[in-house]
């Protein structure tokens, strides 16, 4: 079972949290956009009165996709499994979509667990100018139980 987390809406206070942990521009703007899109959602990852992360839905190129960060001294504990059961139970949207660097394991795992399954590979170009393999996951019609 996973560990007690509570999901709450983003403050500004929240992203400046997450960004002095995390230098990744395109990220940045994907959460920013995400606040402020009309079918966006961005929530904050709490566990023990601690920030230890974010959960977002947004779309790009048009399809709904989800997408979780955890902070580096939080990670291993659970904490991206138990947000992306509560998250999954707030976005009815199917079919929703995840991109996953192939080097993150860990990541790769808690989609699996949450239903998504591999459906193809891509690339991009990361914050560094570095090139980064990733897998394309898609979670279909919500599960019984």
């Amino acid at each position: 079972m996973s560990p007690r987390v509570l999901l709450r809406p983003v403050t500004e206070q929240d992203l400046t949290e997450y960004f002095g942990r995390q230098l990744d521009s395109a990220a940045v703007a994907r959460l920013r956009a995400g606040v402020s899109a009309p079918d966006g959602r961005i929530r904050t990852i709490v566990a023990a009165g601690q920030v230890v992360g974010y959960i977002a839905h947004f779309r790009r190129n048009g399809q709904p996709e989800v997408s979780y960060w955890i902070g580096e001294q939080s990670r291993g504990r659970g904490f991206a499994t138990g947000a992306l059961e509560q998250f999954l139970r707030e976005i009815a949207l199917r079919p929703l979509y995840a991109r996953i660097a192939k080097s993150n394991v860990r990541s790769l795992r808690v989609a699996q667990r949450g239903g998504f399954t591999v459906i193809g590979e891509d690339r991009f170009t990361d914050a560094r100018g570095q090139e980064v393999e990733e897998f394309i996951l898609e979670l279909g019609e919500s599960r019984s139980g």
